[in-house]
């Protein structure tokens, strides 16, 4: 029977039972919505953050890495909230741990050795501008 009935009560009117199904199917309809919140939201988000810390706490100097900014660099050195990045040789940065996004893996040797397009190696080397395309630096006033 229904629940907060006494014992040798009269049977439940079909008003009552209605009440009591459209309740339960409420609560039931409430706790999927959570069940999907937590499956399609909350539990990814967990995993992306565990991996995130994973790949942060195995950094090892000679790593290259990528930062939340799009900055690529080599692990120099490592301190215990930052790292030291070398973006470019002689140019050291110091930068947050939490900073790194992802451990890039080096491309593998040949693969930039030649371009795609065997024409390219024909062309002459320049920049590519006309003079009328060019930027003009501020000596050279075209009015």
């Amino acid at each position: 029977m229904l629940a907060g009935r006494p014992p040798g009560s009269p049977a439940p009117t079909p008003s009552e039972v209605q009440r009591f199904v459209n309740g339960t199917s409420a609560l039931v309809f409430y706790a999927l919505i959570i069940l999907a919140f937590y499956f399609l939201l909350i539990r990814p988000q967990r995993r992306r953050q565990r991996e995130l810390t994973s790949t942060r706490s195995a950094l090892e100097p000679g790593a290259e890495v990528m930062l939340t900014s799009g900055i690529y660099g080599r692990v120099v050195s490592l301190e215990e909230e930052t790292i030291h990045l070398e973006v470019a040789p002689g140019s050291v940065l110091k930068v947050a741990r939490a900073a790194v996004v992802r451990v890039v893996e080096p491309a593998p040797i040949g693969e930039h050795d030649q371009p795609d397009d065997p024409d390219a190696l024909d062309e002459e080397p320049g920049d590519g501008l006309d003079e009328d395309t060019a930027p003009r630096n501020g000596s050279e006033r075209s009015e």
